[in-house]
């Protein structure tokens, strides 16, 4: 978790409605992340006195760039060929 610096003021914050279009995924699931398994998402900004869940559009960026995944080869045998 990241808590912002006083003094420190961020070129753009994303709510939860911008991280569930970015990840494809709902709010709640977003919500629900960000409380029980916080590793599946970027790390987020805790500003003083609020509750409201905010990422940093820099942090998110680079979090999905660091997490991309290979493209997947799918390999069909000649059986799985014939049930397709």
């Amino acid at each position: 978790m990241y808590v912002l610096p006083p003094g420190d003021i961020p070129d753009a914050l994303l709510d939860l409605a911008d991280m569930a279009l970015i990840l494809n995924k709902t709010v709640i699931t977003i919500r629900s992340d960000s409380s029980r398994a916080p590793h599946r998402l970027p790390p987020r900004v805790m500003l003083p006195s609020s509750k409201k869940l905010l990422w940093r559009r820099e942090t998110v960026l680079a979090w999905l760039k660091a997490n991309k995944m290979p493209p997947t080869q799918v390999v069909r045998t000649p059986a799985q060929s014939k049930n397709a």
